[in-house]
């Protein structure tokens, strides 16, 4: 992650940090943890604070791209707050998450929310 930053920060286009990114973690495997946090933080820092832009970026980077677009998508949601998350990619899902965790399936997405606030906020 402080190796995709000084990339960022040295103003490096994005398609040269990609490249640089592959060459450094080549060899590590088909899907690994540590290209994968890379592409991931390239896209999150590259989006530069916009939801489409951040998970578009991190899918385009290829390897595992629904792990990774899932997760540079909560994270840029959390950073960008909901109200600027665009409605094409809330409104398919209908506030419900489908889930095989047991007592999930069905759950409203703002209720998940609302109850991680309130267990961020009893922790603090």
């Amino acid at each position: 992650m402080r190796r995709v930053t000084s990339l960022h920060e040295s103003g490096l286009p994005w398609e040269d940090t990609l490249a640089t990114l592959e060459k450094e973690t080549a060899g590590l495997g088909w899907i690994h943890t540590i290209p994968n946090a890379a592409v991931i933080t390239a896209g999150l820092l590259y989006g530069d604070g916009d939801f489409s832009r951040s998970v578009a970026l991190t899918v385009r980077g290829g390897l595992d791209t629904d792990s990774c677009g899932a997760t540079a998508g909560s994270v840029a949601g959390v950073m960008c707050g909901a109200a600027a998350v665009p409605d094409q990619w809330k409104e398919p899902l209908e506030d419900t998450v489908r889930s095989a965790v047991f007592g999930f399936d069905g759950v409203r997405i703002s209720e998940l929310a609302e109850r991680t606030l309130r267990l961020a906020q009893a922790e603090v």
